[in-house]
């Protein structure tokens, strides 16, 4: 197969392609340079165009002094992934050869620069002297391709109206065997490299209800490749029945007297539409709110409000909040916010639809780092069996100019449940592979974050994606990770290392009941408590509470399917401290638990 990596291979084969000398037109090139049009659109080969004879003169891209350029303004679309210049005819240049990319990173001569986004692209080359040469200009396909796609009309062709879905995993296997997975990009499409053989395409998990959808074309989820190389391979889908909104917030930098970011986004599991509110809480008196990249629709006392409208699972907002630190806060306090999406009513499954983040106020802090919530209990982050991790991975651009691509490297615990890992948001456009079974690749092409002295605001970004771990991890197990940050072609920078370790808490030992498919965390509890239901066909149907003396002193009724047959989180912040006990009724089950506030 060919190598799954930044700078492939060119094949020496070729065609030769219709060729136009025209006036420069790169905006940063000067009138006297050479300039040629190539057309690679409607390829579906690796395909080369050979240029006339040409001798270089006049500057681009900042090229000053004795060098000089030539450069080719280059239309690609979707079938064309990379883009590369090596010399036909004539003396080569001494020295290193280098191209640019969009007046952008430079590549060596007959080294693969990645096109990500179809269109007009520019690949220039400077260099002192007056040699007469022809170059080669190539562009590198797929072996496969297609496109996922919410298919409106049910005609199982991607045509008028059509919605490119992202984000949906695609696996390519060889002889029924997985080696690649992936992720749908920003238009729809995903690609594969590959070998001649018993090849096919496969959508993960088809149908696919944890993305809002269901396969409609094929209704298998899986296309076979007769031969290579093959495009058009898409796949059709239909919108699940419903809406179901939840939100997810990361931040960075609590730090008394400066400016930090929280990064809100309310997301819409479904992709039909629905109207709502997204409401992001300020009501720790640690942080003020200063500023939005989308301003809130409404701000009412310590509450922002966005309004959603026709809101479905492609929409990603609210965006960029910036807060700022008192400079009275206390280290290793925290600072908790809640942020809520609405309506519940409705709603396929409300119970996530409010969630509490808490950030740890530091002097400092680095900002290429990764965070996890649950945080857990104590140093060892201690959470209860079959918990779902949100890893968020934060990098910033801290050195003198334009970072033009980004590439986040993270090797997934053995201890995750890859089959469930989602994509969640990012803040700018990505795509995503999996390397190996439990390495996924984050890639930020042409993302082109500026660094932190030119705009301090906008040289961050980040990622952030939902795993579970593995069902039937024993107590004590430990889940650490950790993820690799490259800067375009710089070393990696690498982060913090997250901790969690799997706990069955004394708490539940004193149950009742030595029933294992219901039990509460954390014990002892402080604001809230949750009560785990992880047995199959258990629904609950009544929560009590009772004090040692015998006193009901709270209550639950769970009304949605959810709430009946999944975890239900209660706030217990208005009990004394002291010893309680929870009841829990319902079919296949009654049993009550102690618990210690």
């Amino acid at each position: 197969m060919k190598a799954k990596i930044i700078l492939l291979p060119v094949l020496s084969a070729f065609f030769l392609l219709k060729l136009t000398n025209v006036s420069a037109q790169v905006p940063n090139c000067d009138g006297t340079v050479p300039a040629f049009n190539v057309d690679f659109t409607g390829i579906t080969a690796d395909s080369s165009w050979i240029s006339p004879n040409v001798v270089r003169t006049g500057y681009c891209c900042g090229a000053a002094g004795v060098n000089r350029c030539v450069d080719f303004i280059i239309l690609t679309d979707s079938n064309t992934t990379g883009l590369a210049i090596n010399f036909f005819s004539g003396a080569v240049p001494n020295g290193s050869l280098f191209y640019q990319f969009d007046c952008g990173p430079s590549f060596m001569f007959n080294d693969t620069c990645f096109v990500t986004v179809p269109g007009i692209h520019y690949l220039t080359f400077c260099k002192p002297g007056n040699n007469v040469n022809q170059y080669r200009v190539t562009a590198v396909t797929p072996d496969i391709s297609g496109k996922v796609f919410n298919d409106i009309n049910s005609n199982c062709i991607y045509d008028a109206g059509d919605v490119a879905v992202q984000g949906i995993p695609v696996n390519h296997l060889f002889n029924n065997v997985v080696t690649e997975t992936r992720y749908t990009d920003a238009s729809g499409n995903y690609y594969f490299y590959a070998s001649p053989g018993n090849n096919d395409v496969q959508i993960i998990g088809a149908p696919l209800p944890n993305y809002g959808y269901n396969v409609t074309c094929p209704a298998s989820g899986q296309i076979n490749i007769p031969s290579l190389p093959s495009v058009n391979n898409n796949f059709g889908l239909s919108c699940l029945s419903g809406f179901d909104l939840y939100p997810t917030l990361s931040g960075f930098r609590f730090s008394p007297g400066r400016t930090g970011y929280l990064y809100p986004r309310a997301i819409n599991n479904y992709c039909l539409p629905v109207n709502g509110q997204a409401k992001l809480i300020f009501s720790d008196t640690n942080i003020a709110y200063a500023a939005a990249s989308l301003p809130p629709d409404t701000i009412s006392g310590d509450t922002l409000i966005w309004n959603l409208i026709n809101y479905f699972n492609q929409n990603n907002i609210p965006g960029t909040v910036s807060f700022t630190t008192d400079t009275n806060a206390i280290l290793g306090d925290s600072v908790c916010i809640p942020f809520l999406v609405e309506p519940l009513a409705g709603d396929n499954d409300p119970s996530n639809n409010f969630i509490t983040r808490c950030f740890v106020i530091t002097a400092s802090c680095d900002p290429n780092e990764k965070h996890v919530e649950p945080q857990g209990i104590g140093p060892g982050g201690n959470v209860p069996p079959n918990t779902s991790f949100t890893y968020t991975i934060h990098f910033q651009n801290t050195g003198t100019d334009t970072a033009y691509h980004i590439f986040v490297v993270d090797t997934l615990n053995s201890n995750l449940d890859k089959s469930s890992f989602r994509i969640l948001a990012a803040s700018h456009p990505y795509n995503v592979t999996f390397l190996d079974t439990q390495v996924v690749k984050f890639s930020f092409y042409n993302i082109m974050l500026v660094d932190s002295n030119a705009n301090e605001p906008l040289s961050h970004g980040w990622i952030s994606y939902e795993i579970k771990a593995r069902a039937g991890l024993p107590s004590g197990t430990s889940i650490t990770n950790s993820a690799a940050i490259y800067f375009d072609f710089n070393l990696p920078v690498f982060t913090n290392t997250t901790l969690n370790t799997i706990d069955i808490p004394a708490g539940i030992e004193s149950s009742l009941s030595a029933d294992r498919d219901i039990f509460i965390f954390p014990n002892p509890a402080t604001n809230q408590l949750t009560i785990f239901n992880t047995g199959a066909g258990l629904n609950i149907e009544l929560l009590e509470f009772f004090d040692v003396i015998g006193n009901r002193v709270k209550y639950f009724i769970p009304k949605t399917s959810h709430e009946k047959k999944g975890n239900i989180t209660m706030d217990v912040s208005d009990l004394s401290s002291g010893i309680y006990f929870c009841r829990i009724v319902g079919q296949n089950i009654n049993k009550t638990l102690k618990f210690i506030k």
